[in-house]
């Protein structure tokens, strides 16, 4: 911190008309150093909320049903269980993924679970649900809020000319139900 006072300072004014004068400028500015404090503070909460909310939506894009499956007592549980690369805990991890704004290490635990629950991972947000990366054979696993989607997606008419692709899905939706492919139970019949 810069020093604005010198020696040569206290010694023509003398150390008691210094301090004064110091306590009086920190009277006169403390209210003003004290809003912007305040503001400061409001600031980084916005921030820090802004921050969440990209990183949620992040997730989102990922795994849809991200806030489903984080109601899910299963998925607070495997949260206490130990990493076994690292010997922490998931949930230490998982925290730490979040105060890095990593999305990427967040889905991967969401992905982690569902594997770990009989789920190879879910299925797309839009669209018809696609292999696992790598070209995998893998089936989706659905969530009610995908399912609800495609159909309303079928309503307001994104599959018109797709019709022949939207039997299809609408087949592996029904075959999902019967393969325990799903994370929460949906019945369906056709």
């Amino acid at each position: 911190m810069t020093n604005y006072l010198t020696q040569q300072d206290e010694r023509e004014y003398g150390r008691d008309l210094i301090d004064f004068s110091m306590r009086a400028a920190t009277q006169a500015v403390a209210p003003h150093l004290q809003e912007l404090e305040r503001r400061n503070a409001a600031l980084e909460q916005q921030l820090a909320r802004e921050q969440r909310h990209t990183l949620d939506s992040q997730v989102t894009a990922t795994i849809p049903n991200w806030p489903e499956i984080n109601r899910d007592p299963r998925w607070h549980q495997w949260l206490m269980g130990v990493d076994s690369l690292n010997g922490r805990s998931r949930q230490q991890l998982l925290n730490d993924a979040i105060a890095s704004g990593s999305a990427e290490r967040c889905a991967a635990f969401f992905q982690s679970f569902m594997r770990a629950q009989g789920g190879s991972r879910a299925a797309p947000a839009h669209g018809s649900p696609k292999p696992a990366p790598g070209g995998s054979a893998d089936k989706p696993v659905y969530t009610p809020q995908q399912i609800k989607q495609i159909y309303e997606m079928k309503r307001k008419g994104a599959w018109n000319g797709k019709e022949a692709e939207f039997a299809r899905l609408e087949q592996d939706i029904f075959e999902a139900q019967k393969e325990r492919r799903m994370l929460a139970p949906v019945y369906l019949t056709k």
